[in-house]
C-alpha cells in the first residue's frame, strides 16, 4: 500500500476541520491502494546535521521519510519550511507535488537543508513547535544558540542556558520562528563571497 502525506497550511488554523476533513475524503477515494495522513505543515519539526537529519511529527511519530509521495494543498506562510521538505523529499528519493517550491532559500533553516542536500557540513539545527525545542534543548549541552529563522546583523540571537531562559525567549517573541543550535565557542568568523567557483573576497567578523 502506498502512502502519501498531505500537508497544508492555516495561518490562523481556524480552517484545519475543513482541511482534514479534504484529507478523509481524498483517502476515501484511494482506498484501498493507498494510505493518507494530514497535517499543518506548522506541526512538524525539522533537524539536520551531519549525522541526523529529520522531518518528523512529535506527537504522531511519523517521519516525512515514511511516505511514497507527499502532496502540498497550500503552504500560505510556510514557504520556507515547504522548501525545506522538498529538499529533505529529493535526497530520499520521494515524490512531491509541486516541484515550484524549490525556491531560492532566503532563511537559515532551508539553508542548512539546502547545504545538507548537497553534502556540506551543516551545525545541528533544529526548528519546529516550541515544546519540542525545549524537550530537546538539554541534547545540546549547557548552552544553546536561538535565532530568529529570518534575521539578520545578530538581531534577535540569543545563548541560552536554561529550559526556563528559553521557554521565556520564545513567549516573549511568539510571532517570530526561531532556530536552536549548538554553541560553538569561537573569536569570530568569516564570510567568503564566492564568484564562479573563486573566492573573491573575505570578511572576518568579531
Amino acid at each position: 500500500m502506498k502512502k502519501i502525506l498531505l500537508l497544508y497550511h492555516n495561518r490562523d488554523r481556524s480552517n484545519d476541520v475543513k482541511s482534514d476533513e479534504f484529507g478523509i475524503r481524498v483517502a476515501e477515494k484511494l482506498a484501498p491502494s493507498a494510505e493518507v495522513i494530514s497535517s499543518d505543515i506548522d506541526e512538524l519539526f525539522f533537524e539536520v546535521s551531519n549525522d541526523t537529519t529529520r522531518i518528523y511529527h512529535p506527537t504522531k511519530g511519523y517521519d516525512v521519510a515514511d511516505f511514497d509521495l507527499v502532496a502540498f494543498r497550500h503552504v500560505s506562510t510556510c514557504a520556507d519550511e515547504a522548501h525545506a521538505i522538498t529538499l529533505y523529499c529529493e535526497k530520499h528519493g520521494i515524490q512531491y507535488i509541486d516541484s515550484y517550491l524549490n525556491r531560492p532559500t532566503l532563511d537559515k533553516m532551508s539553508a542548512s537543508f539546502l547545504h545538507w542536500s548537497n553534502n556540506l557540513s551543516v551545525p545541528h539545527t533544529l526548528f519546529g513547535p516550541v515544546s519540542e525545542l525545549v524537550r530537546r534543548m538539554p541534547e545540546f549541552g549547557q548552552k544553546v544558540v536561538v535565532k530568529d529563522n529570518h534575521g539578520f546583523k545578530g538581531e534577535k540571537n540569543f545563548v541560552v542556558s536554561s529550559a526556563k531562559e528559553l521557554t521565556e525567549i520564545l513567549d516573549a517573541h511568539a510571532d517570530t520562528k526561531f532556530v536552536m543550535q549548538k554553541f560553538i565557542s569561537n573569536e569570530g568568523d568569516y564570510r567568503v563571497l564566492v564568484f564562479n567557483y573563486k573566492p573573491v573576497l573575505v570578511i572576518k567578523r568579531t
